[in-house]
């Protein structure tokens, strides 16, 4: 090879490296308002009232866990193919094995989950909801709105001026990484800065609740965030936003609060690229949606009646 191929040839090797290192965020515009809302399908679940369910946590391979607030058990575990109740688990009080403020953890390995106490400021390793083991929680303060990825834990670290999204190892506790949304006229309203996310696959996918704003994000199996799109909306003031994220085969569902006013909830869909794809009116307002991968179905709850709501995909 000549001097002068080689020089080409290191200096097409360099420019590419660079090229990569510096590829930005991209800035798209929603385009969900262009597309014509459509109503689907939706199958409702009249849920036992003394359960007392207040929130969907997640899904555990074919089982739905919600928390409750009741005054026996923490969690209740439903069947996600007809939402009869399979068991209960989670004991209110302060002495050993119970908890005062817990927060479930759902690691995608069969049985087994994590509970942290920001009562007790202790974590629980569980196997099919039973406790086997208790240390001390590897988060110095609250967690909020916390998530599991591999080994690492994703929480909302909040104050009154920001919030911080925080990865972290779940087994030490190391700090990898964050990403800040701060009050930008710091009197206390980070409150207006929150949001409401989903991991899985190396996507980390947010949006916010008082904000016309979705942001796509790569996540490493290392923690490490790295933003790849930016999805703004107009600057109407909603008051609320988004509610709730969920992944689906290839594509990501918002569950937006939008049309709240009027009366009802919708979930938007969009490509991994930003692109709005589909715009669904629902009839009654939810605060949550899951993907039940198993079955190819959302989950939605929230509504006041109690039920519980699915669509098929």
């Amino acid at each position: 090879m000549t001097n002068t191929k080689l020089y080409l040839l290191i200096l097409f090797v360099v420019c590419l490296f660079s090229a990569c290192k510096d590829e930005k965020c991209k800035d798209v515009n929603n385009n969900i308002t262009d597309i014509k809302e459509e109503t689907i399908k939706v199958t409702k679940y009249d849920i036992n009232p003394e359960w007392g369910i207040e929130e969907v946590v997640g899904i555990n391979g074919d089982q739905l866990v919600c928390q409750s607030n009741n005054a026996d058990k923490f969690y209740y575990v439903l069947s996600t193919k007809d939402f009869t109740l399979q068991e209960s688990f989670g004991v209110k009080g302060n002495a050993a094995n119970e908890w005062i403020m817990p927060h479930l953890l759902l690691t995608g390995e069969k049985g087994k989950c994590y509970v942290i106490d920001n009562g007790t400021r202790k974590i629980h390793t569980l196997v099919n909801y039973k406790i086997t083991t208790q240390n001390d929680s590897p988060v110095n303060g609250l967690i909020n709105g916390e998530k599991m990825y591999k080994h690492l834990l994703c929480y909302e670290d909040m104050s009154p001026n920001e919030i911080i999204l925080r990865t972290i190892d779940i087994n030490t506790g190391a700090k990898i990484d964050s990403l800040v949304f701060a009050d930008p006229t710091k009197q206390g309203m980070s409150y207006k800065e929150d949001f409401a996310y989903c991991i899985k696959d190396g996507k980390l996918v947010l949006g916010q609740i008082h904000k016309n704003n979705i942001k796509i994000l790569d996540i490493s199996d290392d923690g490490k965030l790295k933003p790849r799109c930016n999805i703004q909306g107009s600057t109407e003031d909603k008051a609320v936003y988004y509610t709730g994220v969920a992944f689906g085969k290839g594509t990501i569902y918002m569950l937006s609060q939008r049309h709240r006013k009027e009366g009802y909830s919708s979930i938007e869909e969009y490509d991994f690229d930003g692109k709005a794809v589909r715009n669904i009116k629902l009839d009654f307002k939810a605060s949550k949606i899951m993907f039940d991968e198993n079955n190819n179905m959302l989950i939605l709850s929230g509504s006041k009646d109690g039920a519980l709501r699915t669509i098929k995909l």
